[in-house]
């Protein structure tokens, strides 16, 4: 946990409004920026529904972006934008990077688990992907070999 600081709990869809996707780039923020209050997180929020609503303004006056979700390109637009306001906001600056660089083939759960317990990775965030049935984003803050071991017996 970045500065010894205690677990913050995460904020959930419900909290804010129905965007997993958005709500997994704010608590990725919230860990890494122990600055970000609830009320930055809610600011956030808002800056990051206008920029999706400026990517496709049809789809965001009929509200369709909330029950859709978001591709990846507008998940990359997203971070984006929440990089370049907390760089403005709190003079912080954050690196972006895909856990598998420019790869669509999809890895199995013993080798995400694998690349999210590297030391590489401590103290940082991972936005992920996960699709089935449904499609859904969530993030990682931690990850250890114990659970991995436990779970892949």
């Amino acid at each position: 946990m970045p500065n010894g600081k205690r677990a913050r709990k995460p904020l959930q869809q419900g909290h804010l409004d129905g965007l997993c996707g958005v709500y997994a780039i704010i608590n990725a923020i919230r860990y890494v920026c122990p600055r970000v209050s609830k009320n930055h997180a809610q600011c956030l929020f808002e800056l990051l529904n206008r920029a999706l609503a400026k990517q496709n303004p049809a789809r965001a006056k009929a509200g369709s972006i909330v029950f859709s979700g978001l591709n990846r390109r507008q998940m990359w637009q997203l971070i984006e934008a929440a990089r370049q306001h907390l760089a403005f906001k709190f003079d912080v600056e954050f690196k972006a990077e895909r856990l598998l660089l420019r790869t669509n083939k999809r890895i199995s759960l013993a080798e995400l688990w694998r690349l999210l317990t590297e030391p590489t990775l401590l103290g940082r965030a991972a936005v992920l992907g996960l699709s089935g049935r449904k499609t859904h984003r969530s993030v990682v803050s931690a990850a250890t070999q114990s659970v991995a071991a436990n779970t892949f017996v």
